[in-house]
């Protein structure tokens, strides 16, 4: 039996538990990098950074252009001729700061601001779907007129994001490794922050609260931080949920009593702009929209509602992805919660259970677009750092992470001639879907790895003299077990 197993580790290895994924694809591994190639390996780091950064200022000279030529909030980058994202964003602040605020969700009269805002009449359906904490983020921007609203909300957003990923790199130790800037610059060079920031989108504001949050979670001291930061996460819910269970399972009080305060705060200052009936009536409101409203292209979701799609009407789909959902979530939280709980302040295993939920939440969420894409930078930027030249990480998880903004860019441009939305969406729920199968195998790695090191220490101090042998025997088999997994 050890002999079959040792010509080819991966037979009789059940496909459900995932355990033939490291030998198979571990094939792909390259070999050890010599003087020469850790030469070549920090000149093309640097090409990769230099063209991420050059890329980045191309995109906000473009950005500055059009809002000079007044074209920033009416072009639709995506479908022709339109209306970008903000518009919605920017009649949310009017209206929360104008006397009809109660009205708030109300199709008729988030219409009527719209209309007056853009200065004529589009036949079609409008409404601001967001949550009412973004209505209130919006009012001061509506100070100032709607195209240099829309360029400072993207600097503003961008300069959030930037700070949140260099300081959990920061906390991480991650700061004195080359590729770290690589991955910043890539997040920020990505077509996902090109699609935020066309559109006027909340999702590179949401990528710097979520770091924000994961640095207060891994660091006691930065609890204040990691509180205020998943507070406001809540104007995502559908992704929120599932970063709940690790600072319970961590028993992260002071972060959640934050949290709790300030959400609370945040609450009793929207019902007295809101009124309570509205803040009650909003989540049919947003059930309604999301069934009924012609601005909702489910079929373009990067999510596993968009497949649905194919198999059943868009109502019906909705109404599956949203059980699916709950299932994954509380699946994917009791899995979390034992594995931290379990396995208590292990950076390696905090580092992945993080990237699954992150990755889990976008896979199965009821309603992400490609701009929600762009929270796969965190995981990118917790798992890469964090690797050492002999890891037993899956190559092609790397592979796909490290290339992902060349691919996002590819998808982009042959979108138009070659790809329909449906057939982008399902390719990025492809990658989203390795990444997470990947993800699953590590953990799972990490585990066994985990549970055979501590039964070898719990051994050491009882043992008796005679026996030590014995045990270091057995450790050093157990290190040769370990090499031949990751080989």
């Amino acid at each position: 039996m050890l002999s079959d197993r040792t010509a080819a580790p991966w037979l009789g290895q059940s496909v459900l538990t995932l355990d033939f994924l490291p030998y198979i694809l571990g094939q792909l591994k390259p070999k050890a990098n010599s003087a020469l190639n850790e030469k070549v390996l920090r000149l093309f780091i640097f090409g990769y950074a230099s063209f991420f950064a050059m890329w980045a200022i191309c995109e906000i000279a473009i950005l500055i252009i059009a809002c000079q030529n007044n074209a920033l909030s009416i072009v639709h980058f995506q479908r022709g001729v339109g209306l970008t994202d903000f518009i919605h964003f920017y009649t949310a602040g009017q209206i929360a700061s104008s006397a009809n605020s109660v009205n708030s969700f109300n199709w008729q009269d988030q219409k009527y601001f719209f209309d007056k805002i853009v200065g004529q009449k589009f036949d079609f359906d409008f409404e601001t779907q967001y949550s009412p904490v973004v209505y209130l983020i919006m009012v001061p921007f509506t100070k100032i007129p709607i195209n240099q609203a829309h360029l400072l909300w993207d600097f503003l957003t961008t300069i959030l994001s930037g700070f949140g990923l260099f300081y959990l790199a920061r906390e991480l130790g991650y700061l004195k490794k080359p590729i770290t800037p690589v991955i910043i610059l890539a997040i920020l060079a990505s077509e996902m922050t090109w699609i935020n920031w066309a559109q006027g989108q909340i999702m590179l504001l949401y990528l710097g609260l979520t770091s924000l949050y994961i640095v207060g979670l891994f660091r006691h001291r930065n609890y204040v931080i990691g509180g205020i930061a998943l507070a406001f996460l809540s104007i995502k819910p559908q992704y929120v949920f599932f970063l709940l269970s690790a600072p319970i399972a961590w028993r992260r009080y002071r972060l959640l009593t934050v949290a709790f305060i300030v959400e609370l705060i945040i609450f009793l200052y929207c019902a007295n702009i809101f009124s309570l009936q509205s803040l009650i009536a909003y989540p049919n409101f947003l059930h309604q929209c999301e069934i009924a409203s012609s601005q909702v292209h489910a079929e373009a979701m990067v999510c596993i509602r968009s497949v649905l799609c194919i198999f059943f009407s868009k109502v019906l789909a909705y109404q599956i992805s949203w059980n699916l959902y709950i299932i994954v979530l509380a699946l994917s939280g009791l899995v979390t919660f034992y594995i931290l709980r379990e396995f208590k302040e292990r950076r390696n295993i905090f580092i992945w259970a993080i990237s699954f939920n992150i990755l889990t939440s976008l896979l199965f969420s009821p309603h992400a677009h490609k701009h929600d894409l762009i929270l796969l930078g965190i995981p990118a930027l917790l798992i890469l750092p964090s690797l050492e030249k002999k890891t037993d990480c899956l190559p092609v998880f790397k592979y796909i992470f490290f290339v992902l903004p060349l691919i996002s860019w590819l998808f982009f441009f042959l979108g138009r001639p070659f790809l329909s939305y449906e057939l982008g969406a399902f390719l990025w729920i492809f990658l989203t879907s390795i990444l997470l199968v990947c993800t699953m195998a590590q953990i799972k790695s990490y585990l066994l790895i985990e549970t055979i090191d501590d039964n070898v220490r719990s051994c050491l101090p009882s043992a008796a003299d005679e026996g030590h042998n014995k045990v270091r025997n057995a450790k050093g088999s157990f290190y040769r077990l370990r090499a031949l997994l990751i080989r």
